[in-house]
């Protein structure tokens, strides 16, 4: 018999760290460098205040390539899901982002 078959699926416990942190974002850049990629996440205040041009980044996300495009699978998946469920996600008109002169 072949060790293959003699392994056991293991399940992997989750379990919340006292650092948890639960975030709302609602604006997110992404860049990348030549080993990771960055996910920089933000709140704009242009939902919850008219004619505001303010975007305060709440956090930093770093991740391996890998890491990256299982993130990026794991997503379109559960989108898949979530459109199979409530119907197609409709994205809103973006507008260019205005240039502010300071």
């Amino acid at each position: 018999m072949s060790q293959q078959k003699n392994k056991k699926v293991q399940m992997v416990q989750y379990k919340r760290s006292p650092n948890f942190v639960a975030l709302y974002v609602n604006h997110i850049n992404i860049g990348f460098t030549n080993v990771d990629f960055q996910i920089i996440c933000a709140r704009s205040e242009a939902t919850m205040v008219p004619d505001s041009n303010t975007i305060d980044e709440i956090a930093n996300i770093t991740l391996s390539p890998a890491h990256g495009k299982l993130f990026l699978k794991a997503l379109e998946e559960n989108i898949r899901i979530y459109e199979a469920q409530h119907g197609e996600i409709a994205l809103p008109k973006l507008d260019p982002p205005k240039e502010i002169n300071t």
